[in-house]
């Protein structure tokens, strides 16, 4: 767990705010996910913008949770291996922030009734990262098996049909996207002499 603060931190607050969620009886009611920060998918955010942040912390079910932990328990430690805890953790919020932004763009444009919450914004970015790392010859020394990529190619396929799903964010699954692929062709790979965990 020392070796990767990041993703441990990640998963656990992901978990302690779904007790949260538990506790204040949340799941399936609209008014209290709006009262803990998620993004209403009809009208403004403003003045409220530090909901494109809080939305990426909630979930709406245990499958839900589950379904993001596990991605971010598993690309979260691959990124963070890669390029430090620091610029994992800048990859997974700017991927919620830029979800966030296209939530919000599209509540404006195509209302409709519901909320929107979740990590997948910001899973989806360290995913798309992973993927990018893991085939960068820069980020060779640090090896990985074939069919991991294979695995991560595949599951990022399935969260893109799943986008289309009644209920499923497209938008927010796209601008994580977005913006792993960018991080993972822009961010530097840690140097041969730090430290590989």
């Amino acid at each position: 767990m020392k070796r990767y603060p990041m993703t441990t931190a990640l998963v656990a607050s992901m978990v302690v705010v779904f007790a949260v969620e538990l506790w204040r009886g949340a799941l399936g009611d609209d008014t209290a996910l709006m009262g803990l920060g998620a993004i209403r998918d009809a009208g403004s955010l403003h003045p409220d913008y530090w909901r494109l942040f809080t939305y990426g912390w909630l979930h709406a079910g245990w499958n839900h949770l589950v379904m993001n932990v596990l991605i971010l328990w598993w690309t979260g430690r691959i990124v963070e291996r890669r390029i430090g805890s620091w610029s994992a953790f800048a990859t997974f919020l700017l991927g919620v922030f830029g979800g966030g932004v296209a939530i919000a763009a599209k509540a404006v444009m195509a209302p409709q009734s519901g909320v929107s919450l979740g990590a997948s914004a910001g899973a989806y970015a360290l995913l798309a990262c992973a993927i990018l790392l893991l085939f960068r010859p820069d980020a060779a020394r640090f090896g990985q098996p074939r069919w991991v990529r294979l695995v991560l190619i595949v599951i990022a396929i399935a969260g893109i049909a799943a986008s289309f799903l009644k209920g499923v964010s497209m938008a927010g699954h796209a601008a994580g996207l977005a913006v792993g692929l960018a991080a993972g062709f822009l961010v530097s790979v840690r140097p041969a002499g730090g430290h590989d965990a």
